[in-house]
């Protein structure tokens, strides 16, 4: 299982590695995490930009795994990430950038989800890819309220 998520909404007036998540993004992390933890969709490991915005996203998901910041994952290109994707060897949460992960996320889904959000992935969006490259599930903060 390969867990694809964007970090959640942040704010400007900083360098782009040390923006912050704003209250909102603060929340929409809050409730992504809620919802991987209701639906069993839980990372062995997780590798994470060392982006601010990123390292806020992953401590307000609250989920235990091993945990790793490779630098290469900052505004990472789709190679990375999917060169990251497929050495995994246990269920891998990945929580980076446009427009990597969107890409990578479009490349690995087999077929992409019919959601509305998907070809853009707005901050805070989750995508879980099965073994086999299924969807299990596409999900915004929006759609958690």
């Amino acid at each position: 299982m390969l867990i694809l998520l964007r970090h959640a909404q942040a704010g400007g007036g900083r360098p782009d590695r040390a923006r912050h998540l704003t209250e909102k993004g603060i929340a929409d992390a809050r409730r992504i995490g809620d919802w991987l933890r209701a639906d069993g969709h839980l990372p062995a490991r997780i590798l994470c930009s060392p982006a601010t915005r990123t390292r806020e996203t992953l401590d307000a998901l609250d989920l235990a795994a091993e945990t790793a910041f490779p630098d290469d994952l900052y505004n990472a290109p789709t190679r990375v990430l999917l060169d990251h994707a497929r050495d995994a060897t246990a269920p891998l949460m990945i929580v980076a950038h446009n427009p990597g992960i969107a890409e990578a996320a479009a490349e690995l889904a087999a077929p992409p989800p019919d959601h509305p959000a998907f070809g853009h992935y707005p901050p805070g969006a989750c995508c879980v890819i099965g073994d086999d490259g299924a969807v299990l599930a596409f999900v915004t903060p929006k759609d958690l309220g």
